[in-house]
């Protein structure tokens, strides 16, 4: 026996109520043609609407608009004054709903979020099971199934207004394969860029289709016998406000679907994979409006449901909502604009579903890319590090792994702006070319998956500057550290897009490198007279790391490899050495860390001794050696609060200046400027005055008698 997944939309005459929604601050019209301003705002289990001057609102029969009150049961109800027309005597500013019920749908978001979690899982598995025991449904996999049998029912009201449009209209809008396109499919004549069935096949890599009553792309309902060209919509028992009551005890949908059996039959409905129910009518502003909720048939079969409106504004609606809420069950997706993450305009489960000109939802944003990684539908290119000049071709996906991680990585694409990518992501308007660069962390949240990272402030498409390169990695300013703050190791560098012509195409270029580690830090040396030196560090984080390799010099010659050592090893004592008088040589070490690639980093600032001492500068005037090359060392502490050691070297006397400036480019101190001679140097930035955040250390030098020069950024995180 088929399971059955069920999604209602919802008809309204009123501004889209789909998830995440905020109209702002809009203007209303009561059927009088009496307007007032307000704003909607929330989501499928949280949603406000109040008036400019902070009268709640809510929607009744016949279009008409009520002050809204709290009610008996803490939720919001009307209170039949109508907005902008009757006297607001007693009406409260900014009602509330009671912590009860806000605790009561905290906990109905919680199970469905874990509904739809597991029907994820199920997907990947393949396997059948209980979704949540106080749910009592059982469903199974529909991975198998290439064709989604969707049963779809037109459903108006008692006293409402349905909209005139044929039956063709719903079955192609849904149903239809490389014909729904252009301005002349519906009666407003907004354009569209391909139906239902052509999104899910161009999503899934044709691993799915959809398809309708008896396997044809067509509605349950049928014809109107008075009218052939409409359909005959399905009238329930009860007025739209009444199933709205339901909803705030989470009822209205085992009331609406046996309506529905009665008049379809227990065994039509169980012969779909999902059913869609079409309201027609005006929303209520309630609980009963865009969202999955569950449903229980006659029989005690439990099946999900979910609402999407007929109506988006004056528009009847488009096909990026009815995507948005199919996917939720069809396939497990989540809501990906909660949490701290948010894919907006790129991605059909966040803001994206509303893509398409004049953000009506035509053409929606694709299914992020992880999803179909994840999911299977796609297996995407994995480019190794150590690649150089990779080309990235159109339509398809690259993958960068982070070491050591299974559930976490980058996936890169580069598509072109038409068909459903031709919206994406500047939503009303034309797409813009570049690369995305996909974060994917799949984590036991419901949400927070996908990440598209920033190229700028404002823009996630790389190059942010068309005309130049751009960097993306551990230490660029947009950076490419994992979800937990730390390095990745990742580096994808010199992005680079480029057009040629005859016809016109557009071309990414990139590099994909395998980063060295991070110096060690905080290397020090310790002994007195009569000991061997014991040198010391901290242990290094990359997850790629091998071990150490310690180097030596006696009184300023050339450094030497003194001894490698494992990644676990933060200490050594060079035995061959002890520490005698003044009349004795001076040894001098530097430390490096390298990878499993042998990438090597730079050296630490050198420790040495001298004449009967331990020096915690670095080399020093005893023995006049200097350095071979300019060199800016990692601060440490970094993180640090509020201060930290910032060292440089010079092969020549030189004109420095260090610099530190903030994330948009600003100075915010200079810690050097003025003439040095050759050799090694410490300075201490004290960042007390300074807002935590990513800061850049900036050295500039300049030979004074020879035509050297130098330049070099770190990165400095400040933690307060």
């Amino acid at each position: 026996m088929r399971s059955i997944f069920v999604f209602i939309f919802l008809a309204f005459f009123t501004v889209l109520q789909s998830a995440p929604f905020d109209t702002g601050f809009i203007t209303f019209t009561q059927p009088n043609g009496v307007e007032f301003k307000a704003r909607k705002w929330g989501d499928e289990f949280n949603k406000s609407f109040e008036t400019i001057d902070g009268y709640g609102v809510i929607q009744g029969n016949g279009g008409w608009y009520y002050y809204s009150i709290v009610g008996k049961n803490g939720e919001f109800t009307s209170s039949k004054k109508k907005v902008g027309i009757s006297s607001k005597n007693n009406i409260p500013l900014h009602p509330k709903r009671s912590a009860d019920r806000i605790s009561y749908w905290k906990n109905e978001e919680a199970l469905v979020n874990a509904e739809r979690i597991q029907r994820y899982n199920e997907y990947i598995s393949n396997t059948s099971g209980t979704i949540n025991p106080s749910s009592k449904m059982n469903i199974s996999s529909i991975m198998s199934i290439s064709s989604i049998k969707l049963g779809v029912v037109l459903v108006d009201f008692p006293t409402q207004v349905r909209e005139g449009w044929d039956k063709s209209f719903y079955d192609d809008m849904l149903f239809s394969e490389g014909t729904y396109y252009g301005t002349n499919m519906r009666d407003d004549n907004d354009e569209v860029f391909g139906s239902l069935n052509d999104y899910i096949i161009d999503q899934t890599n044709s691993t799915h289709n959809v398809t309708g009553k008896n396997g044809q792309p067509v509605i349950i309902n049928n014809v109107d016998p008075y009218n052939p060209n409409l359909p005959d919509w399905l009238t329930l028992d009860m007025e739209l406000e009444e199933y709205n009551d339901l909803a705030y005890e989470g009822l209205f949908n085992n009331t609406i679907i046996q309506e529905i059996e009665s008049e379809y039959g227990i065994n039509e409905l169980k012969s779909y994979d999902v059913i869609g129910i079409i309201f027609a009518g005006d929303n209520t502003d309630g609980y009963f409006g865009a969202g999955a909720r569950l449903a229980q048939l006659s029989d005690g079969t439990y099946v999900l449901t979910f609402r999407v409106p007929e109506v988006n504004g004056t528009n009847v609606v488009h096909m990026g909502l009815i995507a948005h809420e199919f996917s939720h069950q069809a396939f497990g997706l989540q809501d990906e604009y909660k949490g701290e993450i948010n894919p907006a305009t790129h991605c059909l489960m966040a803001n994206g579903l509303d893509n398409g000109p004049n953000g009506f939802g035509s053409c929606p944003a694709p299914i992020n890319m992880g999803y179909k990684v994840d999911l299977g539908w796609v297996v995407p290119e994995i480019i190794p590090k150590g690649t150089l000049d990779k080309t990235i071709n159109f339509d398809i996906i690259y993958k960068v792994e982070i070491y050591g991680e299974t559930d976490q990585y980058f996936l890169l694409n580069f598509y072109k702006p038409e068909g459903f990518y031709e919206y994406t992501p500047n939503q009303a308007a034309a797409a813009e070319i570049g690369l995305s660069i996909w974060h994917w962390h799949k984590t036991n949240l419901y949400y927070d998956w996908a990440e598209v990272e920033l190229a700028s402030t404002s823009n996630r498409k790389f190059p942010s500057d068309k005309s130049g390169l751009q960097s993306f990695n551990d230490y660029s300013s947009v950076n490419s550290w994992k979800r937990d703050d730390t390095f990745s190791d990742v580096a994808i560098n010199d992005i680079d897009i480029y057009t040629t012509f005859s016809p016109i195409t557009y071309n990414v270029m990139l590099d994909v490198l395998d980063p060295v580690p991070q110096a060690p830090q905080n290397f020090s040396l310790s002994g007195n007279v009569g000991q061997s030196p014991t040198l010391s560090w901290d242990a290094n984080s990359e997850l790629d790391l091998s071990g150490y390799k310690l180097y030596q010099s006696v009184n300023g010659s050339t450094y030497s490899l003194l001894v490698s050592l494992d990644k676990n090893t933060t200490s050594y004592t060079d035995n061959g050495i002890t520490i005698g008088d003044r009349f004795d040589p001076s040894f001098c070490y530097k430390l490096t860390s390298f990878d499993l690639a042998d990438g090597e980093s730079d050296f630490c600032f050198p420790r040495c001794t001298t004449a009967g001492q331990v020096s915690k500068e670095a080399v020093t005037i005893y023995n006049n050696a200097i350095p071979e090359e300019y060199s800016l060392f990692n601060a440490y502490p970094n993180p640090f609060n509020p201060t930290t050691v910032i060292s440089y070297a010079l092969p020549t006397d030189s004109r420095v200046k260090i610099e530190i400036t903030n994330m948009l480019g600003q100075s915010v101190e200079v810690l050097v400027n003025d003439n040095k001679s050759a050799g090694y140097f410490e300075t201490t930035w004290n960042a007390s005055n300074l807002a935590s955040g990513i800061y850049f250390i900036n050295i500039t030098a300049n030979g004074v008698n020879s035509t050297q020069s130098f330049t070099q950024v770190k990165k400095a995180l400040l933690l307060k």
